[in-house]
């Protein structure tokens, strides 16, 4: 309930909502008994931890956390970033763009309510913070690439390779920077590493690209 009414803090969330949210299974009566249990409980914990500060307050059917307090919210600060760095793209202010797409990964520890896989309300914002996470990678690598910050692009690919195997894009762009250093072995070990996880995962060859990318290396071309 708490991180619910956090998440949502900018809003008025009625009494009706949380109810068919959380209990949507039982009575209308019986839902509210448990909203106000729930809302009890949660209020005694906060004044443990605050003392008398009304953090959450009741009004117009509604519940919501007291838009006089300062919060700060990771899920916030990273989407500022990822809108600063779209700006900066757009403005062709690369180094910005980089800046501002570095913070956001850092921002990122974690899926969102790791810790509560199942809540139904968080699986939406879960799957959309990843989605951005991952497209957050992918353009700071490509950033790093095109900057010829070689190392800071293999450590980026391989952040981006660590939560979905089968970026062919990344497979690509860590060869790119493997040859670009002289690794052309390593080059090579990862078309094989693409391969097997395209194969494994989804039952798929690698896109005649990336073998036309292979080809080049084993020539001993610089791609």
């Amino acid at each position: 309930m708490f991180e619910y009414l956090i998440v949502n803090h900018h809003n008025k969330v009625r009494r009706d909502r949380l109810m068919s949210m959380f209990w949507p299974e039982v009575s209308a009566d019986a839902a509210r008994n448990s909203l106000n249990v729930a809302i009890h409980g949660l209020r005694q914990s906060l004044r443990a931890a605050v003392g008398d500060i009304a953090v959450v307050i009741h009004q117009d059917q509604a519940y919501f956390i007291d838009p006089a307090l300062d919060i700060w919210l990771d899920v916030e600060a990273f989407e500022e970033q990822l809108k600063a760095a779209h700006q900066h793209l757009a403005s062709a202010e690369l180094g910005k763009a980089e800046q501002a797409f570095e913070a956001a990964t850092w921002l990122y520890q974690g899926e969102f309510l790791a810790d509560d896989p199942y809540e139904e309300w968080a699986m939406v914002t879960r799957e959309h913070l990843r989605l951005c996470y991952l497209d957050a990678l992918d353009r700071l690598g490509a950033l790093r690439l095109n900057s010829g910050d070689y190392p800071g692009c293999v450590a980026v690919c391989l952040k981006l390779l660590a939560c979905d195997s089968c970026r062919e894009d990344a497979h690509c762009r860590l060869m790119r920077c493997y040859s670009r250093q002289g690794q052309v072995q390593l080059a090579l070990r990862q078309y094989h590493a693409c391969a097997a996880a395209l194969r494994t995962e989804l039952d798929v060859a690698p896109a005649p690209a990336t073998t036309e990318l292979f080809d080049c290396l084993r020539r001993r071309e610089v791609i």
